[in-house]
């Protein structure tokens, strides 16, 4: 089974683009307009979408290993 990916907003949007024409099943927050969003509906929203959460926010970071 392949993973699947929720980048955030601090995640360049050409890595994003790379790893698709690649086939690797990205999604964005602007994708789904959360890239707005507090870090907490952040991790809520890869979460319940099942996906991997990928940033480089370290307060989301943070965020999430409390998790």
């Amino acid at each position: 089974m392949a993973l699947s990916f929720y980048f955030d907003q601090h995640v360049p949007a050409a890595i994003a683009h790379a790893l698709r024409l690649r086939g690797v099943n990205v999604l964005q927050a602007f994708d789904d307009g959360h890239d707005r969003a507090e870090d907490e509906q952040v991790l809520l929203r890869a979460t319940t979408l099942a996906r991997v959460l990928f940033t480089q926010d370290e307060d989301l970071l943070a965020l999430a290993h409390r998790y």
